[in-house]
């Protein structure tokens, strides 16, 4: 029988699909898995590397667009964001980056979707599941970097924040000028777009209302990394 490198990685990809086969999204950490089918010089088909794989992206270049402080690569880093408030298995993300604005946002998202990668997009992670990457090896997108109260119009009673901007901060901003904001979901903790997200509200939300009943606009990047503009600073637009 003729087996070329690509089919012999077929079968490889076969076996691991199985029920009951070892837990593995990723074709191209077979050797890691399954250590004693490892072959050194057979190079894995290039549309199963694909997806699913934070190798895919090259590291250098992330941390040229993020500064290599914001590109957690160790197993210690990796490992506390495989995990949140929800009692859920853990899924361990290969690469973790903290963008500190909104265009190097936008510009992992667009990377990380040309290049079939799975996503998870993390506040502070205080939820109940909602921040569990949803595959091994993929990649979670921080939003702590993202921490600027930009704008509180006093005479026209809005705010503008980026997502990371924690809940009690920003209540306490706004208070310092003789404003009130209502919602409090774990707001020691809790970030301004992970409410949002969550439509988080906390206990003031039978008397005030919920999160969803404070948001007036959302500027957000779609699964390809697009800009999309939403709402306005009025309340009737």
């Amino acid at each position: 029988v003729n087996i070329t490198p690509d089919s012999l990685f077929n079968i490889r990809w076969s076996l691991m699909r199985q029920p009951g086969a070892a837990v593995a999204r990723t074709p191209s950490f077979l050797c890691e898995l399954y250590p004693g089918l490892a072959v050194p010089h057979i190079q894995p088909p290039h549309h199963l590397i694909r997806g699913n794989h934070a190798q895919c992206i090259p590291r250098q270049g992330i941390r040229n667009l993020i500064g290599k402080e914001n590109v957690f690569t160790s197993e210690a880093d990796r490992q506390s964001y495989a995990y949140d408030a929800a009692v859920l298995p853990r899924s361990f993300p290969g690469l973790v980056l903290r963008p500190t604005s909104t265009e190097q946002l936008g510009a992992l998202i667009e990377r990380c979707y040309a290049n079939g990668l799975p996503m998870t997009i993390r506040g502070a992670g205080t939820t109940s599941g909602g921040t569990v990457p949803d595959a091994d090896k993929s990649v979670v997108i921080l939003t702590q970097g993202l921490n600027k109260i930009i704008e509180i119009n006093e005479e026209d009673l809005f705010a503008i924040v980026e997502p990371g901007v924690v809940t009690a901060q920003f209540a306490a901003a706004v208070a310092s000028k003789g404003l009130f904001y209502p919602p409090d979901p774990v707001k020691a903790v809790s970030t301004i777009g992970g409410n949002i997200a969550e439509n988080a509200g906390g206990l003031r939300g039978l008397k005030y209302g919920v999160t969803k009943d404070y948001v007036m606009g959302l500027e957000f990047y779609d699964h390809t990394g697009e800009l999309v503009k939403s709402g306005s600073r009025t309340v009737k637009c």
